[in-house]
């Protein structure tokens, strides 16, 4: 018995069950069934268990035809068994349908990323085309305010050998506390009691636990000594 006629039989019989399920249903609707439908009941439960032998006869009839032509039976549950070229082609045909789908993804994947490199790349080189409009712009130096005081006295730093602890008369009611890293510049001699010029709008600074509300103005000369009369000259 080939497998194609084994396939005609199992359909013809779920053809057959399905034809004795409307009749039923039938009955059912016209009211002809009787309350006490044991016996047909009975009769229905034979014949399935019948159809359900016949089924399985035809399926092992399949199995059979199967294994005889060499051919790999793979089991399903509830549904007819496929053929090994039927299992085979499935497979081939799904690869075949999906290399294309994977190659197009690939593509894009391929596609996208020259794209993503050159946003970055542009983002990149934004900043920096910025960057020398703003250095371009001129310094405007009327915003300091640069004023001449008056050094009253001026010592070591407690906690740092390199810094001066200045008290500095700006015109204001108070002197300022200026720090001053200018130990290695000018002796602390030639810091008392003389003018400076201070630059005094700037934030005030914790130098080594001490605050420090301006800043000392000190010119260079050409041999690099640093002097502050010269700033206060000019």
């Amino acid at each position: 018995m080939s497998a194609r006629v084994c396939a005609s039989k199992v359909t013809q019989i779920d053809a057959a069950l399905e034809q004795l399920r409307k009749h039923v249903v039938l009955l059912r609707e016209r009211g002809t069934l009787v309350r006490d439908t044991t016996e047909y009941k009975q009769q229905l439960l034979q014949e399935n268990r019948n159809l359900k032998a016949e089924v399985e006869r035809l399926k092992s009839q399949l199995t059979d035809v199967e294994k005889m032509n060499g051919r790999k039976v793979v089991g399903l549950p509830g549904a007819v068994l496929k053929s090994k070229t039927e299992i085979k082609t499935c497979p081939q045909s799904v690869n075949t349908s999906q290399q294309p789908v994977q190659k197009a993804a690939q593509n894009n994947e391929n596609q996208s990323k020259p794209q993503e490199n050159k946003k970055k790349a542009a983002k990149k080189q934004k900043p920096q085309q910025q960057q020398p409009a703003t250095a371009a712009q001129p310094a405007d130096v009327s915003r300091l305010d640069m004023r001449v005081g008056f050094i009253r006295t001026a010592k070591l730093h407690p906690d740092a050998d390199g810094l001066y602890l200045e008290e500095i008369e700006c015109g204001e009611e108070q002197p300022r506390q200026v720090i001053s890293g200018l130990v290695k510049h000018i002796p602390i001699e030639q810091m008392q009691q003389r003018p400076c010029v201070l630059l005094c709008n700037l934030k005030p600074a914790k130098m080594r636990g001490i605050m420090s509300h301006a800043m000392v103005m000190c010119a260079s000369t050409p041999d690099k000594s640093g002097d502050i009369s010269t700033a206060c000259q000019l």
